[in-house]
């Protein structure tokens, strides 16, 4: 607040009928001094209600909650990938892929499943695995039906031979490595991990 009433006056105030509400601040100019008991301007919560754009909400602003490419692959049954973002301009020798997968709960998640993102060709190249979301986010947190942004720095040995290499990602359970199994429609296991589109390391 010293910061604020140093540098800052109050503009206008907008309060909820219980009393809540918020101050808007505007800096003040350098050679200016500050107000002396001044009292901020009401703002009118209904005259403002009219006038909002409801259009204007988060999805108009906010990159998409399901990536660039949609994806539609279930894991034991318990996750599902929707969709994934690819950003491979860094691909080289020691360089980085940076990954977001958007996974989806389909049921309450019981275990502490860990991500991973394999630059996989003969051997592995490329990758990041842990807990979801930066190590902050165990799966048996999600609620089901919520989408989770999962980001991954994929760390590219510097004895990587330039040429495609597949990427692989998938779930597992980090005490004995088991992975999920990727399901069919019929519910059948067909792999352990989800090919995603080939990435090239130049």
């Amino acid at each position: 607040m010293e910061t604020l009433r140093a540098g800052y006056d109050a503009l206008a105030e907008a309060r909820l009928p219980n009393g809540k509400g918020l101050v808007i601040y505007q800096a003040r100019p350098a050679e200016a001094t500050p107000v002396a008991g001044g009292t901020p301007a009401r703002l009118d919560l209904e005259a403002l209600d009219q006038a909002f754009d409801r259009s204007a909400v988060p999805a108009a602003f906010a990159r998409s909650a399901r990536g660039s490419q949609a994806a539609d692959v279930t894991l034991g049954g318990l996750v599902r990938l929707v969709g994934y973002d690819v950003d491979a301009q860094r691909a080289r020798p020691g360089g980085r892929l940076a990954v977001t997968l958007y996974w989806q709960a389909l049921a309450p998640l019981s275990e502490d499943y860990h991500v991973f993102v394999h630059l996989e060709r003969e051997q592995i190249w490329g990758q990041a695995d842990g807990r979801p979301v930066c190590w902050t986010y165990p799966t048996r947190d999600w609620r089901p039906g919520q989408v989770i942004a999962d980001h991954h720095a994929v760390a590219i040995r510097p004895d990587t031979p330039p040429g495609e290499y597949p990427l692989l990602v998938g779930m597992y359970t980090p005490g004995d490595g088991r992975r999920l199994d990727v399901l069919d429609a019929a519910g059948n296991p067909v792999a352990n991990f989800v090919r995603l589109p080939i990435v090239i390391v130049r």
